[in-house]
């Protein structure tokens, strides 16, 4: 005897078919899983790394900077007290405005 129950247990009116040309994992015969699967990781793992990165670049940035306006102050703070002479701070803060390459 016919049992329509079978049927819509197998396919359901919510589930569709488990079978045909999109398989059960969306792709076709059920390999979009195994593809794209690794590429939404991978995908992700970059965006992970690219914020990490730029976090830290301008935290060094940031950290470069004050160790630049600490030095030119101390430097201003030494030819204030007369430890050198205004040549020498000259030379000093020269040398400190200009971007060393680490």
């Amino acid at each position: 005897m016919f049992d329509p129950t079978w049927i819509l247990l197998q396919m359901g009116p919510h589930h569709g078919p488990h079978w045909g040309p999109t398989g059960g994992a969306g792709g076709v015969g059920g390999a979009g899983g195994v593809i794209w699967g690794p590429l939404w990781l991978l995908l992700t793992g970059l965006v992970f790394a690219a914020g990490v990165y730029i976090v830290f670049r301008v935290l060094r940035r940031q950290q470069t900077n004050t160790d630049a306006d600490d030095a030119a102050k101390i430097l201003r703070q030494r030819y204030a007290n007369g430890e050198i002479d205004e040549e020498e701070f000259e030379r000093r803060r020269t040398r400190l405005s200009v971007p060393h390459q680490p």
